[in-house]
């Protein structure tokens, strides 16, 4: 699936807090939802906004004091930018399944 560069900034945050809170029990639902965003074939030319936001949403144990910005979808009216660069999903999707394999974020 092909994102843009503001679900780009929505996938840092995520980083961001699971660095920050390594310990809370919803991290593997999230890296569990990131996976699945990142190895979804793009099939046709549309590409969703708010595409992170929308998949973080239907966790249901997620924190809403540290993922307050996942239940606002922004409207990008202008800077919008489609990442196509394969090594970028490619280096994301290796570190999230890195990141499932560690003792914290032991996928069941």
């Amino acid at each position: 699936m092909l994102l843009h560069n503001f679900d780009f900034y929505d996938i840092h945050s995520v980083l961001t807090v699971l660095r920050a809170k390594p310990e809370k029990e919803y991290n593997i639902e999230i890296v569990k939802a990131m996976l699945e965003v990142l190895s979804t074939p793009q099939v046709d030319n549309t590409i969703d906004d708010n595409i992170i936001r929308r998949k973080l949403r239907t966790i249901e144990t997620i924190d809403k004091e540290y993922f307050p910005w996942v239940y606002v979808d922004n409207i990008h009216t202008y800077g919008r930018k489609i990442i196509k660069d394969e090594m970028c999903y490619s280096l994301l999707t290796k570190g999230f399944q890195e990141s499932s394999k560690t003792p914290i974020f032991t996928l069941q």
